[in-house]
């Protein structure tokens, strides 16, 4: 019985661990493509945040993904910033109360009073890269291993 549990704790904790690792890498609303060896296409979108600050986001991610493959810099061939406005949904929204007395508590669900007016916006940043190694050909270039600094830093 003891080796039992063991196993079935080791077991427990080694999918912990391995699915924290994954998550690590898992960014939400990032998705990537492999055009070429030296070549991807990042998508990012967000509905939190500035632009500039979804723009950051999607440049530390190339910067992972240049380091990564083994790579140093990285060259922006393209780069588009969207914002998507969305109008919110009418759905009827619902809040719910709890009423408790000293042995019971009663809850009473009713429409919410107020309605978001507000527009729902989906910031998209969408980057061509090209990765290299050794020397930068411009200055265009970023330095992957300087802007992961950089962010940590701040």
């Amino acid at each position: 019985m003891k080796h039992v549990l063991l196993a079935y704790i080791a077991i427990v904790l080694i999918g912990c661990t391995s699915s924290q690792h994954s998550n690590d890498k898992n960014i939400p609303g990032l998705t990537t493509k492999q055009l070429a060896d030296n070549q991807y296409i990042l998508r990012y979108e967000t509905r939190h945040g500035s632009k500039r600050s979804a723009l950051e986001q999607s440049m530390l991610q190339a910067a992972n993904i240049t380091i990564d493959t083994g790579y140093d810099w990285f060259l922006v061939a393209e780069q588009a910033v969207d914002v998507e406005r969305s109008k919110p949904t009418n759905k009827p929204r619902f809040e719910q109360r709890a009423h408790c007395g000293l042995l019971t508590c009663t809850s009473q669900t009713s429409p919410a009073l107020h309605e978001s007016t507000l527009l729902e916006r989906t910031i998209i940043i969408q980057l061509t890269i090209i990765l290299g190694k050794g020397i930068k050909p411009s200055e265009k270039a970023h330095d992957a291993y300087t802007l992961i600094e950089q962010a940590n830093n701040s």
